[in-house]
């Protein structure tokens, strides 16, 4: 239902109603799902180009790059 330039290549994973997304560039993007449209809530600039899925677990979500790793408490609290 609608686009959003400056991502390129990037990943995205929804978990708990909200997408964590990359970008292209290395940016970690966290937006809100909205069929009609793009809602950025946060934006961090985190990873190297060269950078994994988003991935989630026990309310953490890790992220690596070819240089580090990332662990984020997303729990919300």
């Amino acid at each position: 239902m609608w686009s959003q330039k400056g991502f390129g290549k990037g990943s995205i994973t929804l978990a708990d109603g909200r997408l964590f997304m990359t970008t292209k560039k290395g940016d970690l993007v966290l937006v809100r799902p909205n069929p009609m449209k793009y809602e950025e809530l946060a934006r961090v600039e985190l990873l190297s180009e060269n950078r994994t899925v988003p991935t989630i677990a026990e309310k953490r979500l890790y992220l690596r790059d070819r240089k580090d790793i990332y662990c984020l408490d997303i729990a919300g609290k």
